[in-house]
């Protein structure tokens, strides 16, 4: 059986090094239902972070496997040119969401990572305040993004990348 190591070790021989954070002792998944993972080893977890907040209402729900499958069986379109041309299932995606904003929110943006989700959060709060800048924690983790890895005061994160961004973090 492999384990934990061998597989993040083969990760590291295949994968550019800016995509997984290397923590060890590792953890990789090989399964997940509601909020149970399961690693390569077998060993149960609670996902306390909810796969970073994009897992909200668990791993392989039962319902939402459904809506997925009946999705792909109708042909709907299944490209990421949301930005280019739009599909009828993202204008009505956003349309669902927005019904769920609260009194006050007017606009839906979507992201694929979270890093991504930092970014707009950081453009959407300089177009309103037309001032440079933002409040960032000392040691947090923002994501891999190069705009919002120059938010992080990890220095394992943007030292590879100082000289390379604008931020006065990563200068």
């Amino acid at each position: 059986m492999r384990t934990n190591d061998n597989f993040l070790a083969s990760l590291i021989d295949h994968e550019c090094r800016d995509s997984t954070a290397r923590i060890w002792p590792s953890l990789v998944y090989s399964e997940g239902e509601g909020s149970m993972v399961k690693d390569v080893e077998g060993n149960f977890y609670i996902d306390l972070s909810a796969g970073f907040a994009a897992l909200p209402i668990g791993h392989n729900h039962k319902e939402v496997q459904q809506e997925l499958i009946s999705y792909v069986e109708s042909n709907g379109v299944m490209h990421g040119l949301g930005d280019v041309y739009a599909s009828r299932a993202k204008v009505e995606f956003m349309e669902t969401l927005k019904g769920f904003l609260p009194t006050g929110f007017e606009k839906v943006a979507l992201s694929l990572t979270g890093g991504q989700a930092v970014e707009m959060a950081v453009k959407t709060a300089i177009l309103y305040t037309q001032k440079p800048g933002v409040i960032a924690l000392n040691q947090g983790y923002h994501g891999l993004d190069l705009g919002a890895m120059s938010l992080t005061g990890l220095k394992k994160f943007r030292e590879p990348f100082k000289g390379f961004s604008s931020h006065p973090l990563i200068t």
